[in-house]
């Protein structure tokens, strides 16, 4: 059952974040990128696709300006759970995909329990949640964010939690069970 649930959450999850990604693929990088971190470049005009590493070009960690060129447009008008993340939380799944800076919500490298995920700390952050859902720790509070925030960083911002916009989002899906917000638990398999 928790095999099974992670699946379909992370692919439900997955299938939205392309969609919501890059408006072009021949958008430029801004140069303004405040408190960069790169990956060592394995060749100097490598670019490694989301999740992985983004050789040659900064990843802003912190995000110190406003994140621009992303979008929030589903990839599968049948996902309940991306129609809800495209109504409820545009602007947080816009500033996780944007281009310009490009951040660690969509493009970090990330790990959880020990394996790759590709999609950024937002993809590890909702693997962590469909992990507190089957094992019956999800509360559908803040306080899930925190905990799975600790465990998704990118690697390649040497901190110790997933970024202000990663959680952004992710609390915008959760919502707050105490406050009557369903954010879009239910139709993202995040379940009390």
């Amino acid at each position: 059952m928790r095999t099974s649930a992670l699946r379909i959450l992370s692919v439900s999850f997955l299938l939205f974040l392309p969609a919501c990604g890059p408006a072009s693929s021949n958008a430029e990088i801004s140069p303004e990128t405040h408190t960069q971190h790169q990956s060592s470049p394995a060749e100097p005009e490598s670019v490694g696709g989301l999740g992985g590493s983004v050789s040659g070009l900064a990843l802003d960690c912190v995000a110190a300006r406003t994140p621009e060129g992303g979008n929030c447009t589903p990839t599968d008008q049948g996902s309940t759970c991306q129609s809800c993340v495209a109504a409820r939380c545009c602007s947080e799944q816009t500033a996780c995909n944007a281009l310009q800076p490009m951040n660690s919500c969509a493009f970090g490298s990330t790990l959880f329990q020990g394996s790759a995920v590709t999609g950024g700390e937002i993809a590890c952050v909702m693997e962590c949640l469909a992990d507190r859902t089957s094992r019956g720790t999800f509360s559908g509070q803040a306080s899930d964010v925190d905990q799975c925030a600790d465990q998704c960083a990118a690697s390649e911002c040497g901190s110790q939690r997933a970024s202000t916009v990663t959680r952004d989002l992710a609390v915008c899906i959760v919502g707050d069970a105490t406050q009557g917000d369903p954010g879009c638990r239910s139709e993202c398999g995040l379940l009390l």
